[in-house]
């Protein structure tokens, strides 16, 4: 009996994800089953049990690796404030934008009609820690108000990443990026 290389393990656990995330993006994922999952990427029902343990496994695994993976993308971003300039703005946010496009099958599912609202809020979340940690208000004597200006910010952020993809990803990142910093720079008056 041959062993099978981690290539080609990693490669089967990538064909079983891609197969499951192309099924989540159009039903709901208590109508998704092994067999469909399974079936979908050629591979028989038992090879699924040996990388996870059920659907929601898999997808609490997907959900993890995306959003720990934009959290250490932005623990190396530099610190700053909301004062500064459209393109030091443009340098902090590009790398996550362009980590969205380039994944852009997986969002559109993890963000899409049938998702569950957990990745959206550890999202919202990650985005919160962030502003709260990494940008200063220019106008830090709002108090408790700190809180809605930081939710509406958010909101905003989820709001256009969602579209954007649900969209289909018409725009490029790099003009996505220039709208929102102006946005966020100049508020949508000058537009």
């Amino acid at each position: 009996m041959s062993r099978i290389t981690i290539e080609e393990s990693n490669t089967t656990k990538r064909k079983i994800r891609q197969a499951f995330i192309e099924i989540y993006k159009t039903k709901p994922l208590d109508l998704i089953s092994v067999k469909e999952i399974t079936s979908s990427a050629n591979l028989n029902r038992g090879t699924f049990y040996i990388y996870y343990e059920n659907i929601y496994s898999m997808l609490d695994e997907i959900e993890y690796e995306i959003i720990s993976h934009l959290t250490g993308m932005t623990n190396k971003l530099p610190e700053q404030t909301l004062t500064i300039t459209p393109e030091e703005l443009s340098i902090l946010i590009r790398p996550i934008f362009e980590y969205i496009e380039n994944n852009y099958t997986y969002f559109l599912a993890l963000l899409g009609e049938f998702s569950r609202p957990t990745f959206k809020d550890e999202l919202s979340n990650l985005m919160k820690a962030n502003l709260t940690r990494r940008f200063i208000l220019k106008n830090n004597n709002l108090g408790e108000l700190q809180q809605y200006v930081i939710e509406y910010f958010i909101s905003g952020q989820i709001g256009i990443i969602q579209y954007w993809i649900k969209s289909g990803i018409k725009i490029s990142s790099e003009q996505l990026i220039k709208l929102i910093t102006k946005i966020i720079c100049f508020g949508i008056v000058d537009l």
